[in-house]
C-alpha cells in the first residue's frame, strides 16, 4: 500500500472517519453482490461512518438489477444508471458529483481487489491526503497485458 504524506495539519475533524464508496457497475454480475457486501462487512467492522455509491454505466447484464436490489437491502446504498456506456471516467464523476462524505474510496466491480485490504489503509486516513493502494499480481487476460504493456511503451517513447 503506497501512501502520500499529508502537508496539511492532520485531519482531526469528526468528519475525518466517514468515506464514500464509489463502485462503476459494468458487466459484473456475477461479482457485484460479493464485493458490496464484503464491502459492507469491512466498514461495518471498522465502525465507520459510509456510503456505497454504485453506478451501473449501462451494463448489457443483470448488473443494474442487483444494485437496485442491494440498495433496497441497505439504506447506505445509493445507485446511479447509465441508460448507456458512458466510460469509466465519465462513471467516475458521477460518483464523485454524488459522494458527501470526508473521503472516497474507489474499487471495481469485478472482484479483483480485496475489500478487507482497506483495514490497513483506514487507520492512515488522518496522517495522509491520498493513500493509494494496488494489486501485487494483477488478474488481467493475456489481452489486456499485452495492450496495457503496448501503451505503457509508447508513453516511454514520446
Amino acid at each position: 500500500m503506497n501512501t502520500t504524506k499529508n502537508s496539511q495539519n492532520i485531519i482531526s475533524d469528526k468528519t475525518a472517519k466517514s468515506i464514500s464508496c464509489v463502485i462503476p457497475v459494468y458487466n459484473d454480475e456475477l461479482t457485484i453482490e460479493y464485493i458490496v457486501n464484503e464491502l459492507i462487512f469491512t466498514l461495518e467492522n471498522l465502525k465507520a461512518d459510509y456510503e456505497i455509491i454504485l453506478i451501473n454505466d449501462g451494463s448489457p447484464d443483470r448488473g443494474g438489477e442487483i444494485i437496485n436490489k442491494l440498495a433496497l437491502a441497505h439504506k447506505n446504498i445509493k445507485t446511479i444508471h447509465h441508460k448507456v456506456n458512458l466510460g469509466y471516467g465519465q462513471t467516475l464523476r458521477d460518483g464523485f458529483a454524488l459522494a458527501t462524505k470526508k473521503f472516497i474510496f474507489i474499487t471495481d466491480g469485478d472482484g479483483q481487489y480485496e475489500m478487507r485490504d482497506l483495514n490497513q489503509a483506514w487507520f492512515k486516513v488522518n496522517e495522509r491526503h491520498a493513500i493509494i493502494g494496488y494489486p501485487r499480481r494483477r488478474a488481467d487476460g493475456l489481452k489486456r497485458i499485452v495492450v496495457s504493456k503496448i501503451y505503457n511503451t509508447l508513453c516511454l517513447l514520446f
